[in-house]
């Protein structure tokens, strides 16, 4: 991704990343990353034989809510790969959800950027805090 704005958030690191399809929030902490990733619901589709190009839109919509842990966090977690969210040379164990994204997605309408990290600060604490029992 590109675009990234980071921020310094008490024990945090607050990012925000744009991409051509993607609206990508992060909040960095110790243990490892949660993100909320949106669709932006558009993509460009190229036609070889003819060399048009042609926007194809949908309306965004919200496509994860995500952990990426540095270790694992359950027993049988398997390894996601290199992490481009934790350290693009660490593994990522990633544990993500579909329906938890659409409920940030009605915080983001409604509340904006801030009230989506404080939500993910809730998240990474609950999560990570589950996992150090």
């Amino acid at each position: 991704m590109n675009n990234g704005v980071k921020e310094k958030w008490g024990d945090f690191t607050k990012e925000i990343n744009i991409t051509k399809d993607s609206l990508c929030f992060l909040l960095h902490g110790k243990k490892g990353t949660v993100n909320f990733l949106i669709s932006l619901g558009w993509q460009e589709v190229r036609y070889i034989d003819t060399g048009f190009i042609e926007i194809q839109a949908d309306p965004p919509y919200a496509q994860d809510l995500g952990w990426h842990s540095k270790k694992p966090q359950y027993k049988d977690h398997e390894v996601f790969g290199k992490c481009e969210w934790i350290d693009k040379k660490e593994k990522c164990y990633y544990d993500g959800s579909g329906c938890g994204a659409s409920i940030m997605f009605h915080v983001f309408l409604q509340d904006g950027t801030d009230a989506v990290f404080e939500k993910l600060r809730k998240h990474y604490l609950e999560y990570y805090k589950e996992q150090d029992k």
